[in-house]
């Protein structure tokens, strides 16, 4: 997979970091999460800011923009739920940053609002919200006429999710919202 003997050994050393943080779960899917952000999200900051950094410093490589810890912190509270995969992608920006530069993966998150909404109450009250919006009046009868087809209101369903989630930007936890939803739609008469 890499074939640089500096990004063999900071993969390594996210992912025990990572499998020894405390965590409600252990998945044999932390590795692969890590490597696709080592892949795609590492790969792309030293990339793009790799050959300015190489003329300021006399040509020296880049060393990776971020640490292994903080790899490894964003892939662990990813697969713990704490972040969906959009919010640990974006998280890799906002640690590359020069006043975010080695701080700690959970104290940016708590700092900058990063979390996942996991509030049933909140969620309930957001799709509620978007539901009920004049806009989506069309919707709303679309929904009631499909009353008896599983087909349709799955459809409907899905559209409404979708305005949901952008409405949260992101940030309400997938599983929640769904029930969240299906119980706000459920009352739709």
């Amino acid at each position: 997979m890499i074939v640089d003997e500096q990004y063999t050994a900071f993969f390594e050393a996210a992912v025990a970091h990572s499998s020894s943080s405390p965590s409600p779960s252990s998945s044999a899917a932390l590795p692969s999460l890590a490597a696709t952000y080592l892949c795609n999200e590492v790969f792309t900051l030293r990339n793009a800011h790799g050959p300015r950094w190489s003329l300021e410093n006399g040509g020296e490589a880049m060393p990776p923009p971020v640490s292994s810890e903080q790899l490894g912190d964003v892939a662990r509270l990813v697969e713990d739920g704490a972040l969906s995969k959009k919010m640990g992608k974006d998280l890799f920006d906002v640690l590359f940053l020069e006043e975010e530069r080695g701080a700690g993966v959970r104290e940016v998150v708590a700092r900058r609002g990063m979390a996942v909404e996991t509030d049933m109450g909140k969620l309930q009250s957001l799709c509620a919200g978007v539901v009920e919006r004049e806009e989506f009046g069309k919707q709303r009868e679309q929904m009631r006429a499909a009353k008896g087809d599983e087909r349709k209101r799955d459809k409907m369903v899905k559209f409404f999710f979708g305005k949901v989630m952008k409405e949260s930007r992101g940030m309400a936890d997938v599983s929640l919202l769904r029930e969240a939803l299906d119980r706000v739609c459920e009352k739709i008469k």
